[in-house]
């Protein structure tokens, strides 16, 4: 199991219990430094996040595992198009190929556009531009769009406490078993929900949501318990080969390392299992007013 570091943080305000705007100049230098100590060897990057590559591309990129995720537009949709916008940003980060990349918005788009943007990323492989191809995918549903003939190689889910749909609704072991692909998962601390301290936090949707009492009653509403148990959930599940973690800052960003590293224990985390959607997916906020 990989560390991926997560990067939206670096090039916008991101998650709904942010502290700070993105990263600063200098905490980026920071960050740098520490990936060259430890054995965090990848990124999880993609152009909607802000102004991230403009902040990167100052930095050698070159030894480290590169996800990119690129959003397809629903008009005025051109297979050349993609192509170019895969190059010009490889070349804006003055790279020569990615590792990994994956349509970012699978949600929005239709079957048929899926797939012929899976073809342009085939064509990227067989040219040596990317390694490996895939999606990002909020449901199981999006997964069944892919067609027979487009063979994926990774797909990234979202998983965490409170969100634990891919494991009993079987994704997991289904892609891993049957298609053989590499699982990533993402938004394991749910954009900074599952550490969040209440008394702090003004949101009356999240301070009355019932199940965020229980998570906080268990953790004692201390941050330290929460990032624990938040690491220690996704860690002690089976074929996930790369795990994405954000961070507000280098010092988060060094305690989830840390916590990372060290050995899980067997814990029963069923009880926090959350059927809601508007909870567990990020893109219902906004309908909810979730969002301050």
């Amino acid at each position: 199991m990989h560390i991926s570091l997560g990067t939206a943080k670096i090039g916008m305000n991101y998650g709904i219990t942010s502290r700070n705007k993105s990263i600063t100049n200098n905490d980026l230098k920071k960050i740098f430094f520490f990936l060259k100590r430890s054995k965090i060897k990848s990124l999880d990057i993609s152009p909607l996040y802000g102004n991230l590559f403009k902040k990167i591309n100052k930095y050698d990129l070159q030894k480290l595992n590169i996800t990119y995720k690129i959003y397809i537009k629903r008009k005025n949709f051109s297979k050349n198009q993609i192509r170019d916008q895969v190059i010009s940003d490889m070349k804006t980060l003055n790279l020569k190929k990615f590792e990994t990349i994956l349509v970012h918005n699978v949600h929005e788009i239709d079957k048929k556009k899926l797939n012929k943007t899976l073809e342009v990323f085939k064509k990227l492989k067989e040219n040596k531009l990317v390694k490996k191809i895939g999606i990002s995918i909020y449901s199981k549903r999006e997964f069944q769009k892919v067609s027979n003939r487009n063979r994926i190689d990774v797909i990234q889910i979202p998983l965490n406490i409170f969100d634990q749909r891919a494991l009993h609704e079987n994704w997991i072991n289904q892609m891993c078993n049957k298609k053989n692909i590499e699982i990533q998962v993402r938004s394991i601390f749910l954009q900074g929900i599952l550490l969040c301290d209440l008394k702090k936090f003004d949101n009356i949707f999240i301070k009355k949501n019932p199940i965020i009492k229980k998570w906080n009653k268990f953790c004692n509403n201390d941050y330290y318990l929460k990032l624990i148990n938040s690491i220690n959930f996704v860690k002690n599940q089976k074929n996930i080969k790369k795990i994405i973690i954000g961070f507000e800052d280098i010092n988060q960003l060094k305690e989830n390392y840390k916590i990372m590293k060290k050995k899980t224990r067997k814990i029963n985390y069923k009880i926090f299992s959350c059927k809601s959607i508007n909870l567990i997916d990020p893109r219902k906020w906004n309908e909810n007013k979730m969002l301050i």
